[in-house]
């Protein structure tokens, strides 16, 4: 085979597989499962480009694979537009609602899938009482420019889809409730507790203070805690500490851990021990006199015979 030929060969395969890796849209993928091929393909997304055109009937985020589409409740439809633009956008996806508009907002604030707040931001979906648009972009004094369909009203097939600009949330429409923050990164990670005990070493009933730092875009607290055997707590606070106090000897790890609304947490841990108390009555005469000592958390040594038997702290 002549050079000139293989080099036009892998000149020819090379220009293929950048042909595929570049121009073929995932919407060409109809009557896939997309929702896997999602994950394996999921970026965090730090930038996008505002939709401003109708999306085309072969665009599977909004038509073939929506789940709204195929219950019969495709375009026009503002919960099916906003599911499928969340989509589009992400690259996964969504854990949104899938009932009426004025659930989304609860639902995932309920469940914790994503931030959510009242602060517009570009890759948010804003949330009112009967209608749901997805922010494509904020403008520097603070009103938003976002993507929408079937507004104001029933379903109506001249309202497929819009651009609008400069609009201000609450008074564009009735029952603003405030804005999931689908796109990744939108909220910060929270910071670490640091976590301290009032005593590390316990005695079988007493009680310590178990106290943590408040931390940075937290929005809970869990505490947990484990012996060798089993898990002893495992409890959401509202507050910065906890009493503790434990029933057997041994040892217990506690950790206390600051989360946020998309997810993400973080935390520390601590050692307690905890010992096993006992008290004795040791009488000792002294020219004729009694006295009285109590002992407590004293190691003993047990001989029979010459010979160890037991050693224990007691």
């Amino acid at each position: 085979m002549k050079r000139k030929t293989v080099f036009k060969r892998i000149l020819a395969c090379c220009l293929a597989v950048i042909l595929m890796l570049t121009s073929v849209p995932l919407s060409a993928f109809v009557g896939l499962d997309l929702s896997k091929m999602s994950e394996m393909f999921a970026t965090r997304v730090s930038a996008f480009s505002a939709r401003t055109t109708m999306p085309t009937s072969d665009n599977a985020y909004y038509y073939a694979n929506n789940p709204f589409y195929k219950s019969g409740y495709g375009l026009p439809n503002c919960t099916c537009y906003a599911f499928g633009r969340a989509w589009e956008v992400t690259g996964k996806y969504p854990k949104l609602s899938t009932g009426n508009a004025g659930k989304w907002y609860g639902y995932n604030k309920s469940n914790n899938f994503y931030p959510y707040g009242s602060t517009p931001k570009a890759g948010s979906i804003a949330c009112w009482s009967g209608h749901v648009a997805f922010v494509e972009s904020v403008n520097s004094n603070g009103t938003i420019n976002f993507s929408e369909s079937n507004w104001s009203g029933r379903s109506n097939p001249a309202k497929k889809f819009r651009y609008q600009t400069n609009k201000n949330p609450y008074s564009y429409t009735s029952g603003f409730q405030g804005y999931i923050y689908v796109v990744d990164g939108d909220v910060s990670k929270p910071s670490a507790p640091n976590v301290s005990v009032s005593k590390t070493q316990l005695n079988v009933g007493e009680v310590a203070t178990l106290t943590w730092s408040s931390c940075a875009n937290a929005t809970y607290y869990w505490v947990s805690c484990w012996s060798s055997t089993k898990q002893e707590i495992s409890e959401s606070c509202s507050s910065f500490s906890r009493q503790v106090s434990f029933n057997s000897p041994g040892k217990y790890s506690i950790t206390v851990v600051s989360g946020n609304s998309a997810g993400e947490s973080v935390g520390n841990w601590i050692e307690i021990n905890v010992s096993e108390t006992y008290s004795l009555d040791v009488n000792t005469f002294v020219n004729g006199v009694e006295y009285k000592s109590g002992f407590s958390n004293v190691t003993f040594d047990v001989y029979i015979n010459g010979s160890l038997v037991a050693n224990d702290v007691v």
